[in-house]
């Protein structure tokens, strides 16, 4: 068959094979259904990246981190005890040991439950220092009962330590003898971490010859964060030297002292806080109770908002964020002066897996806002016919005229 060869309006040259004889305007037809096919196929290519881009990971808050903070302490709690029927469990004879640390293992799921975190808040700030709060509060305080508190404390600090380094050495795929030897050894660092939480809840002593509740804090944290370091080291020097030699020392070390020094100068706050034998203040007034010092409260209730002191918002960083998504909702303000014309782009006759890839086509290709009332897309006046021939080409029935009416008139009736 003959080629011939076609010059489209933009320029591009065409070589098309036909029949002998072919007329113009089948050879132009032909041209254009090739690049209506080029077209189509770019488009459908461009989907298929939209589809495999990876979901934007939620956006974390300050708000949402102090509430994952109060609900990482059972969960933080539950793990310790967890991690320690795990050390304990190794006790067992091989069958025992894994029906106990199966039951012990469903058990804390069901606890942990309702305390799951937030999507998004996985690994976040606030969900770490609670969890760590929940590992180190159950056990810390034991140290002010004397020998047994003590002696209890470093039990379970030396059963969880042999249960985190027996699960690191089966992750690591080492075999039972090196499990065993991993176990023993978690004892050590388990145990040296445990007394020093213990330590730090006793601390510091001698009344009225305290530090100061800040000072206290600060190195309250900076032991916790030296001994949470120093503790993933010992475990990662325990994974090199039985079961895997490329372990490095320092992995994760960093990430557990920071950890570490959130977790303890929470601690040494909220311990000075539930406690009294610990905060070492001032030597209490030998003033008689009863008797109002200078300048102290008198007992009158206070003064409600008046013209020239007007009551203030109680929450105005909420209230600013939920403005600023109402504006985000509305889409971009219309410039001065004559509004832009739109129409709406209604998707509903495409599949519910394919909104979202069709959505971002358009939002790429064309300017558009949101209508608030119906959630569409509208795009300008000038693009609408562009926009149907792109949902056409993707296969897609494109919205009409009666569609648009329909739908400025529900914006009428919402109004």
């Amino acid at each position: 068959m003959p080629l011939y060869e076609i010059t489209a309006p933009d320029g591009s040259v065409y070589e098309i094979e036909g029949p002998e004889g072919a007329s113009q305007q089948s050879l132009i037809l032909a041209a254009k259904r090739y690049e209506r096919e080029q077209r189509s196929a770019d488009i459908q290519r461009r989907l298929a990246e939209f589809r495999q881009r990876p979901a934007p990971a939620p956006e974390t808050t300050v708000g949402g981190n102090v509430k994952e903070f109060f609900k990482g302490v059972i969960p933080g709690a539950v793990g310790l005890v967890e991690t320690a029927g795990t050390g304990i469990s190794a006790l067992l004879p091989e069958d025992a040991e894994k029906a106990a640390r199966d039951k012990i293992k469903e058990i804390a799921g069901i606890v942990k439950k309702p305390f799951e975190a937030g999507e998004g808040y996985e690994d976040s700030v606030g969900r770490r220092l609670g969890e760590g709060i929940g590992s180190f509060l159950p056990v810390a305080p034991l140290g002010l009962l004397g020998a047994p508190g003590i002696a209890a404390g470093v039990g379970v600090g030396v059963a969880a330590g042999a249960g985190e380094a027996r699960e690191r050495a089966e992750r690591g795929g080492a075999s039972a003898d090196q499990r065993s030897t991993a176990t023993a050894l978690g004892t050590v660092p388990g145990a040296f971490d445990t007394a020093v939480d213990m330590a730090l809840a006793a601390f510091p002593g001698g009344a009225g010859k305290a530090i100061g509740f800040v000072k206290r804090a600060l190195i309250s944290g900076g032991v916790e964060g030296a001994t949470e370091a120093a503790q993933e080291i010992a475990q990662n020097a325990i994974a090199k030297g039985v079961y895997k030699p490329d372990q490095s020392l320092l992995t994760g070390s960093g990430e557990a002292g920071a950890t570490g020094a959130g977790v303890g100068a929470l601690a040494s706050v909220i311990l000075d806080m539930a406690i009294p034998g610990r905060r070492r203040g001032a030597t209490p007034s030998a003033e008689p109770k009863g008797t109002p010092t200078e300048g102290a409260p008198t007992g009158q209730p206070p003064a409600g908002p008046t013209s020239g002191a007007p009551q203030g918002e109680l929450f105005p960083g909420e209230l600013a964020e939920a403005r600023t998504a109402r504006a985000d909702m509305a889409g971009p303000p219309a410039p001065e002066g004559k509004p832009a014309d739109t129409k709406p782009v209604s998707l509903r006759g495409v599949p519910d897996a394919e909104q979202d890839a069709v959505r971002g086509l358009i939002q790429e290709n064309f300017k558009t806002t949101l209508d608030p009332v119906t959630g569409d897309l509208r795009v300008e006046a000038q693009d609408f016919d562009a926009v149907r021939q792109l949902l056409a080409d993707v296969g897609v029935k494109a919205p009409d005229e009666k569609s648009e009416r329909d739908t400025e008139t529900r914006d009428l009736v919402d109004e």
